[in-house]
């Protein structure tokens, strides 16, 4: 898919028609802001199967649940990656790999501020 253009028409188009699973490595509070925005995501710690070994859940495991529900898997593990990256081509889901830069400061500008 291309991304000329306005990306937040692009977002706006994409929203309800993908499927998304966040990883355990990702906040379950980001599926739940995406969901008001009508976005189809959960988060592992949601799905059933995985209920009796959310801390033992292996990378192989996701990847096959998401080929078998139709999931787009959004993880910040880079390491499954190179890991996994045959397998994941192979099970032909899509991943979006998350990059956070934990040594960029944001600051929240105080809104009651005058």
């Amino acid at each position: 898919m291309r991304w000329g253009g306005n990306i937040v028409s692009k977002l706006q188009e994409l929203q309800g028609k993908i499927k998304y699973l966040l990883d355990a490595d990702l906040s379950s509070d980001i599926a739940i802001a995406l969901r008001p925005l009508e976005f189809d995501v959960i988060h592992t710690g949601e799905v059933l199967e995985f209920q009796d070994h959310l801390n033992e859940l292996y990378d192989p495991e996701i990847i096959a649940w998401c080929k078998n529900n139709g999931r787009t898997w959004i993880t910040h593990d880079f390491n499954a990656r190179r890991k996994h990256l045959e397998a994941i081509k192979l099970a032909r889901i899509n991943v979006v790999w998350i990059r956070i830069n934990t040594k960029q400061n944001i600051t929240v500008p105080n809104e009651s501020a005058t």
